[in-house]
């Protein structure tokens, strides 16, 4: 199933990412959520929305993005954390990463939008919702959209399908999405899309993605 959130309710803790992207020089955009975290500063999107062949600049995060409306402000990016495989390889089961952003007025963004859990490890064969912002063609950006359907393993990713185009990429998977807050727990992340648009990848979400949360929660 594949609709605009509204068929599901809209997640304050997922937005769009807009960048210089590092490779082309040219503006783009993403998909990243809010994670629970101890810093309250902590986002999750994919490795490709930080880094290709360069670190992507003025990066910046607005959850809840909505037509041009930015209801909860901007949110700029202090510190990249993905895998050096993503970097040196650029293998797709890497296509991960973490964004520190920096606090608005002393605000934290967990305690301005709320957060996700996130679940490494979690298993396939089961239902997830996937939320983000395609831009291409049907879509344009400018609202969130959903997928809701069931994830199948292969090798060290899984895939749903789903109509969801370039733009979605860094959207959560969410388990258990509680439709009445807006708010599950990140199984995976949505990192590409095949030709015809019918299938999201993301990686299996394994004990190296909790290092490095870690690592990059307590970064300063």
């Amino acid at each position: 199933m594949t609709g605009m959130a509204g068929g599901v309710p809209a997640s304050r803790a997922v937005g769009r990412v807009f960048f210089t992207d590092a490779a082309s020089g040219r503006r783009s955009s993403c998909s990243a959520s809010v994670v629970a975290s101890d810093s309250g500063n902590l986002l999750l999107t994919a490795g490709h929305c930080v880094y290709s062949r360069g670190w992507h600049r003025d990066w910046i995060f607005v959850p809840s993005y909505d037509q041009g409306k930015r209801p909860f402000g901007v949110w700029r990016a202090e510190w990249f954390v993905t895998p050096s495989r993503w970097i040196t390889h650029g293998r797709p089961e890497d296509d991960v990463a973490f964004v520190k952003v920096a606090s608005s007025g002393g605000v934290r963004i967990l305690d301005r939008v709320g957060g996700n859990g996130i679940r490494p490890g979690a298993a396939t064969g089961r239902r997830r919702t996937v939320l983000g912002y395609p831009f291409l063609p049907p879509y344009r950006g400018d609202r969130q959209h959903y997928c809701e359907g069931v994830t199948r393993s292969e090798g060290r990713r899984m895939r749903m399908a789903c109509r969801l185009t370039t733009g979605a990429s860094g959207g959560p998977w969410l388990d258990s999405y509680d439709r009445s807050t807006g708010f599950g727990y990140i199984g995976g992340v949505t990192t590409n899309t095949d030709l015809a648009n019918t299938t999201l990848w993301s990686p299996l979400l394994g004990g190296d993605v909790w290092t490095l949360y870690r690592y990059a929660d307590q970064l300063r």
